[in-house]
């Protein structure tokens, strides 16, 4: 498991353990859930579906798409380095 995601899980059932602390249930025993028996479970993430182009048909606009992309270069030289 990622160090970072444990982390994450290991404050999430510390949080809960001093919420659970805090508040102790009365007439009962015991607390019914407690920071031992609470498990967590991360999902992937999955990428959010691109609903943008079907926006564009659907109100009948012009669906401009990027074709190619130049890049120019030319010498510069900043007015305070005498290195180029």
């Amino acid at each position: 498991m990622n160090a970072k995601i444990r982390r994450q899980l290991e404050r999430r059932k510390h949080r809960i353990h001093y919420r659970l602390n805090k508040t102790k249930l009365k007439n009962l025993d015991k607390p019914v859930f407690t920071a031992s028996n609470i498990q967590y479970q991360i999902g992937d993430r999955l990428r959010p579906e691109n609903i943008k182009e079907g926006i564009v048909r659907e109100r009948a606009f012009k669906n401009i798409v990027l074709q190619s992309e130049d890049v120019a270069e030319m010498p510069y030289r900043p007015v305070a380095c005498r290195k180029t």
